[in-house]
């Protein structure tokens, strides 16, 4: 083993980062995979599919929530789970309601169906809202919208299934109850 892959939001840096620290000690280097802003849905999971190290991904309210992550990201880790090189770690999530000089933690729970169906319905709404937006737009805003939704609607139609898979734990799970 080269390396350990830590994949991330971009948002959950910070735990990332302290796992990273502690573990540090065990003489293998980490090599992050995050999304990065302005960059086209599907990087994040690009990268994550051609991981040829193993790799600790965080599933995360922000992650679950982020087009950017979110977009190709269930057959990057069915992919993954056949090469039996993913380890996903259910992390809180945070969120900054002043931008960005404090974040309170928000849970990321998908155990049961009711926590499930937050993430399926947060995808349908998202879907809906661009969807509307797409057919009163006109010219480039318009195929800009039509990427967008393009991604949303792939997002919306596999949330379901990535859910099940992680709840299934078809692919080796940890759960992670400390806010870092």
């Amino acid at each position: 083993m080269n390396r350990i892959i830590l994949a991330y939001c971009h948002q959950n840096a910070e735990l990332a980062e302290t796992v990273e620290q502690q573990l540090s000690r065990i003489g293998i280097p980490f090599e992050p995979i995050s999304d990065r802003p302005g960059e086209t849905p599907g990087s994040f999971s690009s990268r994550l599919a051609g991981a040829e190290d193993p790799v600790v991904l965080f599933i995360t309210d922000n992650l679950l929530k982020s087009r950017d992550c979110m977009e190709g990201t269930l057959a990057a880790i069915q992919l993954l789970q056949r090469r039996q090189r993913v380890l996903a770690v259910v992390a809180d999530g945070r969120i900054s309601k002043d931008g960005g000089l404090t974040y309170e933690a928000v849970e990321t729970h998908f155990d049961r169906m009711v926590y499930a169906l937050q993430y399926m319905n947060y995808w349908q709404t998202a879907w809906l809202e661009l969807s509307s937006r797409h057919q009163h737009a006109e010219g480039e805003a318009r195929e800009k919208l039509e990427t967008e939704l393009n991604a949303t609607r792939n997002i919306a139609n596999e949330i379901g299934e990535l859910i099940s898979l992680l709840r299934e734990k078809r692919c080796p799970m940890v759960l992670c109850n400390q806010t870092f």
